[in-house]
């Protein structure tokens, strides 16, 4: 039995037990696992990375659930080369993109016992790159956009199969069911990402970022690196309005005009929030090789850009893929981390970098992370980081094939010096995929536990070994 498989079954026994935060009268002072240290090496890079059997390391975490999405939920019943995109977890239900194969769209699962995932239903739309839901479950948004030649599309469309792309709204108040309520047309090739947020007055915001690295020669549009065009590189900042009808209502959009002798510039990703200390609306922008913006939203009609991160160092890589601020303070302080995405060969990984902005109009670098072990990004996105989430102290980060990761950030120090807690490279077995594995798209934390998806395989169910507690006077068993 693999090690990992042999994890799941203790934990989903504690859990179906009841063991686990069910009974007051149950001491919880315990952890389950002694903790062991990462590897100085830990992933390997020298053999084939299409081959599961050949990824399986893993440290300190915990395999609770795996469900593909097809079937009963094993990877055999996954469509030749089918694979998954962005992952949103609200509320117990679970939304999993899907790119790359013979369905798009997205895939609704119920994830109240995060051991049991179960599927309850899909929409099966365009290859979808970004996924979220509103509050309170009613709608998913998912954005499409022309890339890597899927399904190719102009504008207007010109036969049968070419399609415009943008962002697509879905009413799941039948999960079982979705229904397309409203699209919003997106030039010149669609939206790449996109963020739902909704104010304390239950305003709801959302925003999309598009860009085009060949745009459609109709349109007349300068290519992306020797100019910038507003149509097709922008964040469009919307109202989601439900009544009469659910639709966008465009407010305003932000973009950069200038021309400075990098390579590509484009907002790739934004994160929202209400920052704790100011209390201001504020918008990250991750803007490529500009770096990253901090912009006030306060006045969505009137988009306020306060500062700039700039200082990657000793990262020679801006390629901002995405900002995002942590929910809570840390250590007293407000922290923003960045991080790049490789889109070829590199001698480096790429690496996650902390910024003090308890001062947003006044940002702070204060340590980086990068994976421990001599590693290079020998080509394509292979051991480039995706995206992350900073929760309770910790980054919850998915680092395509070298899998998820857990970092402590959790003390002035860690933050100055991050350290890595866990890691595991999925590894379910798949012989109707040829592209890497593991290869993990999104990593996030919910509840106690870790979601992921992975672009080969589907979802999986994580918990960090030291936050799995056992009864008093039990043995912490080796993982």
């Amino acid at each position: 039995m693999r090690p990992l498989l042999a994890c799941t079954v203790l934990v989903a026994a504690m859990l179906l037990g009841g063991c686990v935060g069910e009974n007051p009268d149950v001491g919880m002072a315990k952890p389950a696992f002694d903790l062991i240290p990462i590897p100085s090496f830990p992933i390997e890079a020298d053999h084939d990375h299409s081959k599961a059997e050949f990824h399986t390391g893993e440290a300190n975490l915990v395999h609770v659930a795996y469900q593909s999405g097809y079937g009963t939920g094993t990877s055999a019943e996954l469509p030749a080369e089918q694979g998954f995109s962005e992952l949103a977890v609200r509320d117990g239900l679970a939304f999993l993109g899907r790119r790359g194969g013979p369905d798009g769209g997205f895939v609704i699962f119920d994830v109240k016992d995060p051991a049991a995932p179960k599927r309850l239903g899909d929409f099966n739309g365009l290859a979808n790159y970004d996924v979220e839901s509103t509050y309170d479950n009613k709608y998913v948004f998912y954005v499409s956009q022309y890339l890597n030649n899927q399904q190719p599309s102009s504008i207007p469309p010109r036969g049968p199969g070419d399609f415009p792309r943008g962002i697509h709204v879905i009413d799941i108040t039948d999960p079982t069911q979705p229904e397309d309520v409203n699209f919003f047309l997106v030039p010149t090739r669609g939206a790449h990402t996109l963020t739902y947020f909704r104010t304390e007055s239950g305003r709801e915001l959302v925003a999309a970022q598009s860009y085009d690295f060949v745009p459609d020669p109709s349109l007349g549009l300068p290519v992306p690196g020797l100019g910038i065009s507003p149509a097709a590189e922008r964040v469009m900042l919307f109202d989601f309005v439900r009544t009469p009808a659910p639709r966008l209502e465009l407010i305003s959009t932000y973009e950069k005009h200038e021309l400075p002798p990098l390579n590509e510039f484009f907002p790739h990703d934004v994160a929202i929030q209400v920052h704790p200390v100011t209390h201001q609306l504020l918008m990250y922008v991750a803007y490529w090789d500009l770096g990253a913006f901090i912009v006030d939203i306060t006045d969505p009609a009137q988009p306020k850009e306060i500062s700039r991160l700039t200082d990657f160092s000793p990262s020679k890589l801006s390629q901002v893929h995405l900002a995002a601020p942590a929910e809570d303070l840390i250590a007293g302080r407000h922290i923003t981390v960045t991080e790049p995405e490789l889109g070829g060969a590199s001698p480096e990984t790429g690496q996650f970098t902390l910024f003090d902005t308890t001062d947003p109009a006044h940002p702070q670098r204060l340590g980086f992370w990068t994976l421990p072990g001599q590693l290079q990004n020998d080509e394509g996105t292979r051991f480039s980081p995706h995206n992350f989430e900073v929760e309770g102290g910790r980054l919850y980060l998915a680092h395509y094939h070298a899998g998820v990761w857990v970092v402590d950030v959790s003390t002035l120090e860690r933050l100055q010096q991050p350290q890595a807690l866990a890691y595991v490279q999925p590894h379910e077995e798949r012989s109707t995929y040829s592209g890497d594995s593991s290869n993990v798209w999104t990593a996030l934390y919910d509840d106690g536990y870790i979601y992921a998806s992975d672009i080969a395989t589907g979802l999986y169910v994580f918990q960090y070994a030291g936050d799995v507690q056992a009864p008093d006077g039990s043995t912490p068993m080796n993982h």
